[in-house]
């Protein structure tokens, strides 16, 4: 009987160990699955240029608390878009501000909004400035607050803005799932809240 534990015991001590080590092993990114609203097209044939800029008097995303359990991360956003049928589609990893402009191109897209890169100063210039990001541990509860400013704008056309802020807290769930879960509900709160037919019609771009 002694013999037959032994036996078994080294591989079970072995799997554990593997499976510790894997929990363990850091990443370098956090993931952003941001939940695409309904396609309406209520702005179809619209164009804009798109510019996101970075205000924030922080440049780092972690606190101190946050930064602790991610020591190895790099910067990076891990995308996907989860659609209305909640099927998930992976949109490739950004730094900060290529993920914002990622994805206010896609909220875009779904009113009907094309995005174009060009020069020309006829076309409506939409302007995002990032305010504030941040994800927080504290009590054990992951928090996460997101503000920024919307800006429409065209020569001979009233300037249209937006100020959105909102926040989000998750219980910490063992492991980092809670930090990617928190940053996913916050981005795609925020992000859906700004009311582009709104921004679009002060700016006298529509009726």
């Amino acid at each position: 009987m002694l013999r037959a534990i032994k036996r078994y015991l080294f591989p079970l001590v072995l799997l554990i160990s593997i499976v510790s080590f894997s929990g363990c092993a850091g990443r370098n990114y956090l993931i952003v699955d941001y939940q695409v609203p309904t396609t309406s097209h209520e702005l179809e044939g619209q164009i804009v240029r798109l510019q996101v800029e970075d205000a924030r008097q922080s440049g780092s995303v972690l606190s101190p608390d946050a930064a602790y359990q991610f020591p190895e991360f790099s910067g990076t956003y891990s995308l996907a878009w989860i659609l209305p049928s909640q099927e998930r589609i992976l949109a490739g990893e950004h730094q900060l501000l290529g993920l914002f402009k990622t994805v206010f191109e896609k909220r875009l897209a779904e009113l009907g909004v094309s995005t174009v890169y060009t020069t020309d100063a006829r076309v409506p210039l939409l302007t995002i400035t990032l305010k504030q990001f941040s994800l927080d541990l504290q009590s054990h509860k992951w928090m996460a607050d997101l503000s920024y400013d919307a800006v429409l704008t065209q020569p001979d056309h009233p300037i249209a803005r937006e100020n959105v802020h909102g926040s989000a807290e998750r219980a910490r769930i063992i492991g980092r799932k809670g930090a990617d879960t928190v940053l996913s509900d916050i981005f795609s709160d925020v992000v859906n809240r700004l009311d582009f037919p709104k921004l679009f019609r002060n700016a006298k771009l529509i009726q």
